[in-house]
Parts: structure tokens; sequence; C-alpha cells
């Protein structure tokens, strides 16, 4: 028995030795093999095994998963770069929301990323002399 992935899209195909007993799509792989346990309660077993060694962090003995996820570059990543070149809240707010139209950004996740940004510098330590680099 193999619960298999195609693409990382949330696909999930339930396979036998003799071919695909069914599929389910748009979910995560422990919700994938809910669904097939709750359709296939005969097979339940041998699918709460392969959700154990998921959670586990184990690689799992008879499954196959390929994740493709492509992370792209997120507005938190441009908030900051913007902010270490100097921009305000407000400032860095705008250029996002027009950089990222499906954005929902505030002030707040501005300023939340400013405060990160403060305390990723703090951890690295003094730094001697230079500008600050408008965070203040």
């Amino acid at each position: 028995m193999r619960v298999v992935s195609d693409g990382g899209d949330g696909n999930w195909q339930l396979r036998l030795d003799d071919g695909t007993l069914g599929h389910c799509g748009g979910m995560t792989f422990v919700e994938a093999l809910d669904a097939f346990a709750a359709n296939w309660p005969e097979i339940a077993r041998q699918l709460d095994e392969l959700r154990c060694d998921d959670l586990a962090g184990d690689s799992p003995r008879e499954v196959v998963q390929t994740r493709h996820v492509a992370r792209r570059r997120g507005s938190g990543a441009r908030f900051r770069e913007l902010m270490a070149a100097g921009a305000s809240n407000a400032e860095a707010l705008a250029a996002v929301r027009a950089e990222f139209p499906e954005s929902v950004a505030t002030l707040s996740d501005a300023a939340w990323n400013r405060a990160r940004m403060l305390k990723e510098r703090a951890l690295a330590g003094p730094q001697v002399g230079g500008d600050v680099g408008g965070l203040l």
C-alpha cells in the first residue's frame, strides 16, 4: 500500500499492488490519510501507522511523497529590505501593497517586521559605527 502525491499540490492517491484504490485532493498528507481511512476502514490500521511515521518525523516505511513547494520571496522580506534602506513604516507599506497586490498587510505588519529586524540585529551583537539603516 502506498499514498502518493504527484506534484505537491495536495492531491493524493491510495495505491495498492493491483492499482489505484482512491484519490482525494486539496489536503495535507495527514488529512488524506484520514479521508482514506474513513472510506476504507479495513486498511485504517495501516494508514494510521503511516500517519505516526509522518508525525514522528520518521521516513514513512511504505509511503512515496514528493512535496515540491516553491517558496517565493514574500512581503515580509520586502518590508525588511525597504526598512533597512531607510523607509518609514508607511512608505514600506505603500511599496509592499504596490508590489504584492494580493497582500492585506497593514501598518501593524510593518511594525512587526521592523521589530523583527531590530531583534535580529540585537541578536547579531553590537554594531560599531555606521548608519543604523533608519531603523529608529
